[in-house]
């Protein structure tokens, strides 16, 4: 199972080359599960200009293969960021 920090720097290898790119920062979520607040890492990406990135599906795949089976979500965020939960 890959740590949060180094999937982080997987993702930051990746968007380096990329101008766009601002930032990519490992955060902490927290959700309610069945009463329970259960906290998990979020990795936030933030872009000068979203709408100029094709991230979603490039991030979508490279991550199924270096995960090998750990569960991640990937979600536009408000203004210009993107998030990959590690569930």
């Amino acid at each position: 199972m890959r740590t949060p920090s180094l999937i982080r720097d997987f993702v930051t290898m990746l968007l380096i080359n990329d101008l766009n790119m601002q930032t990519v920062e490992l955060r902490n979520g927290i959700t309610r599960i069945d009463d329970v607040d259960k906290r998990f890492p979020v990795i936030e990406i933030t872009f000068e200009d979203v709408s100029k990135s094709n991230w979603f599906d490039i991030l979508n795949a490279k991550l199924r293969d270096f995960l090998q089976g750990q569960e991640f979500l990937i979600s536009n965020g408000d203004d210009n960021n993107m998030f990959v939960f590690l569930l």
